[in-house]
């Protein structure tokens, strides 16, 4: 039994730089983690139906949806319309603006219903089922609404609807007439109290204009600039902003298969995740996020340096050993639930080259640095040049030991010659310039001779394998290979033949076609950037950014994986890792437009 779980593409996301909540076509909100993204679950519905609590407004009578994002915001506006009228749903976690002048909770949903025609019935169930539904909630009333308590911590519900003793609401709103509840999150002491109605559609408004001045300092001026800017916002609802730390996604084991174990928890700040999104970010304009995440990561690294960790929590700590929480079924029955991740003692070349690459384009572009930054960068090189030769788990992270993986290889390439580039235009100082150069020629020695398949006729996953990966088109993205050289075309060419499932949707590689699981969103995005960087031409780019554009969900969202004959949504969402492929692909694009060739 798969029970009553919506489809992962029926969901949206809201967020405020601290936690974020996933919300159903039906008005229900199945995800929260409070306070803040790598928290136990208040409401754990999406990956348990009867024990993981849920918040959800709908109409008590048949209606349809639609649903859209207000402006360039993430506050949700989902449109219900029943037989007897229509209605709207508006859920927003607040973020502080310079218009709101008063003191609002450590963290608050709020949630605002409005009838626009005719009359509609609604219901309104609270179910909270804090820790992952384990912990014993204590629940209180007053004048002021309804507070669950549980180990200290509690949260008040405040609504001009009444709740009975199971946290339930009926009502019925006639047109122009409105609702508004809120959930405030309390972790010591007295909660609170915000005022209802107008005021906390103030709160909604500004929480909007912040959303849009924000939008407003994007520098993409392509084709493909509402979804591009659609991306950015989901990037930025994903940075935790007291510490600038930026997590993949703000959920744990949503599966890459249904039914299997391949359920991980993304609630962290993978560094390789992070670091090509601050690129990403800083390439279409927001120089400030990609700083703040530079400050976190000399923080973050100081006491383990020159080694890095595979991830971090969000204030730049290690967290506990992966868990199974055995007694939530999973999505659609995937076990186990997972909390923490396993990968956390792996070795992971690559993202020392990745981080080097993230920190010297900022560096680059700004023409100056700090000390300890450089100091942080260089550290990082000379352990490539210790380690660059060593087998690793690599980019997908399996459980099944350590390879001599080709990615891994040239991404510590790409951070060596990011060094050396800084150093020819003086912006870091030239220590240790000669060990760079010399391991810089022996990395690329070592990928043309081991990383290239003559009997595939393309590059391939691991030192003398068979295997093809897609990330092996990434050599043309860090400039180690050039994109229409002979190489790279019958890559590309063997890729397509073995691991492409239409409608744009590539599998990562042939392990993972073999496994069934779904095709992966960065994967698909990589090969449109790749035919735009001048693999292929621009009407091919454009064509299967198009096809890959169309699978986004109805508010514009993408999952880590898209199951190709179902088109269904698998694996944890939204995904940081698909929409910076959005964003470099569209980038692309539109630089290969303005090159005109």
């Amino acid at each position: 039994m798969m029970g009553t779980y919506e489809n992962i593409k029926d969901y949206a996301v809201i967020g405020n730089g601290r936690s974020a909540a996933l919300i159903s076509r039906k008005g229900s909100i199945d995800w929260l983690c409070w306070p803040r993204f790598d928290s136990p679950s208040l409401f754990g519905a999406l990956l348990d139906d009867q024990k993981g609590g849920y918040w959800s407004i709908a109409p008590d009578c048949p209606y349809s949806v639609n649903r859209q994002y207000i402006e360039n915001s993430m506050v949700l506006k989902t449109i219900f319309h029943c037989e007897t009228g229509s209605a709207s749903l508006i859920d927003c976690m607040p973020i502080q603006g310079k218009e709101v002048d008063c003191i609002i909770p450590e963290q608050q949903i709020i949630r605002i219903i409005e009838c626009s025609k005719g009359f509609v019935p609604f219901q309104i169930m609270l179910k909270p089922a804090p820790s992952f539904g384990k912990a014993s909630v204590k629940i209180s009333r007053n004048s002021y609404g309804i507070k669950y308590n549980w180990n200290g911590r509690s949260v008040l519900f405040r609504s001009e609807i009444d709740l009975n003793e199971n946290g339930k609401g009926l009502f019925t709103l006639k047109a122009n007439q409105h609702a508004s509840m809120t959930l405030s999150f309390v972790r010591e002491g007295p909660a609170v109290i915000v005022p209802l109605g107008a005021f906390l559609k103030s709160i909604v408004d500004e929480t909007i204009r912040e959303w849009n001045r924000w939008s407003q300092k994007c520098r993409y001026a392509g084709a493909y600039k509402s979804e591009v800017v659609r991306s950015a916002l989901v990037l930025k609802s994903l940075i935790y902003s007291p510490s600038g730390a930026i997590v993949a996604a703000p959920t744990t084991s949503l599966p890459e298969k249904l039914q299997s174990d391949l359920n991980w928890d993304y609630r962290y700040c993978w560094l390789r995740d992070a670091s090509l999104t601050v690129r990403a970010l800083y390439d279409i304009g927001y120089e400030q996020e990609a700083m703040a995440f530079a400050s976190w990561l000399i923080h973050t690294t100081r006491l383990t340096r020159p080694e890095l960790r595979v991830y971090y929590d969000v204030y730049g700590g290690l967290s506990g050993k992966e868990i199974n929480i055995g007694w939530f079924k999973g999505y659609k029955n995937s076990r186990p639930v997972r909390v923490g991740n396993g990968a956390r003692g792996q070795l992971q070349l690559d993202i020392y080259g990745e981080v080097i690459d993230a920190v010297g384009h900022i560096i680059e572009s700004q023409k100056q640095t700090d000390h300890e930054t450089e100091s942080m960068i260089l550290d990082f090189g000379i352990y490539i040049c210790k380690n660059w030769d060593k087998p690793d788990e690599g980019i997908w992270e399996p459980r099944t030991g350590r390879f001599q993986h080709i990615h891994s290889k040239v991404t510590s390439y790409t951070g060596l010659n990011r060094l050396v580039q800084l150093q020819k235009r003086n912006l870091i100082n030239k220590k240790n310039t000669e060990i760079f150069q010399k391991n810089l020629k022996m990395i690329r020695e070592s990928v043309q001779k081991n990383g290239w398949n003559e009997n595939e006729s393309s590059y391939v996953q691991q030192c003398g394998s068979s295997v093809l990966d897609m990330n092996s088109l990434l050599l043309a993205y860090h400039n180690f290979e050039d994109p229409a050289g002979y190489r790279m075309l019958k890559t590309y060419e063997a890729l397509k033949k073995k691991l492409y499932a239409g409608n744009g949707l590539f599998y990562r590689n042939e392990q993972s076609k073999v496994k069934k699981e779904g095709t992966f969103g960065i994967c698909s995005f990589w090969a449109i950037e790749y035919l735009a960087r001048g693999g292929g031409s621009i009407d091919d780019a454009t064509r299967q950014f198009s096809a890959l554009l169309a699978q986004a969900n109805d508010v514009g969202l993408y999952s880590e994986e898209i199951e190709p004959q179902t088109l269904e949504f698998l694996g944890n969402f939204p995904q940081a890792f698909t929409h910076i492929g959005l964003i470099n692909a569209a980038i692309s694009i539109q630089e290969r437009i303005l090159r005109g060739n």
